[in-house]
C-alpha cells in the first residue's frame, strides 16, 4: 500500500447535510482507471460522529462547557469582546466610506458596516467558544 492507498487520509473540518463527518479517501490508480471511483467520490460522508469539526489539540484551560450552545456562547462575550466587535465595524464602515465612489456611498457604507459586524460578531463567538471549551483562558 502506497500514497494513493484507499485508507482515510484523515478528516477534514465541517458537517454533512445528514449530521455525518466528511473523510478525504484517496483511491489507487487501478480503481481510477477501471473507472471505480469519479473526482467527486473524494470525500465521503461517514454516517453518525460529531456534528463539528474535530479539534485535534488538548484543552489547556479548565473547560466550563465541552460543546457550547449558541445561547451559551453568546451569554458569556465579554465587554472586550463585544469592543472589538464594535472596533470591526467601525473600521469596515471607514473604508466603505473613504473608498466608495460619491453616487453609492451610502450603499457601501451599509454593506462594509454588515461585513464588518458579522466579522466582529464571529471573532466574538470564537474567543468566547475558545474560552468556554478551555482553549483560552477563561479567567477562572
Amino acid at each position: 500500500r502506497g500514497f494513493f492507498s484507499r485508507r482515510a487520509r484523515g478528516l477534514v473540518g465541517g458537517s454533512a447535510a445528514n449530521g455525518g463527518r466528511v473523510v478525504a479517501y484517496e483511491f489507487s490508480g487501478t480503481e481510477r482507471a477501471r473507472g471505480a471511483v469519479s473526482p467527486s467520490s473524494r470525500y465521503h460522508v461517514k454516517k453518525g460522529g460529531d456534528k463539528m469539526g474535530v479539534i485535534l489539540e488538548e484543552p489547556k484551560h479548565k473547560v466550563l462547557d465541552p460543546s457550547p450552545s449558541l445561547k451559551t456562547t453568546v451569554s458569556n462575550f465579554t465587554a472586550l469582546d463585544l469592543l472589538k466587535a464594535a472596533a470591526f465595524t467601525g473600521a469596515a464602515v471607514a473604508v466603505g466610506y473613504s473608498t466608495a465612489p460619491a453616487g453609492i456611498k451610502k450603499q457601501a457604507v451599509v454593506t462594509c458596516a454588515t461585513i464588518g459586524g458579522t466579522a466582529g460578531f464571529f471573532n466574538a463567538y470564537q474567543n468566547s467558544a475558545g474560552r468556554l471549551m478551555g482553549y483560552f483562558p477563561n479567567g477562572q
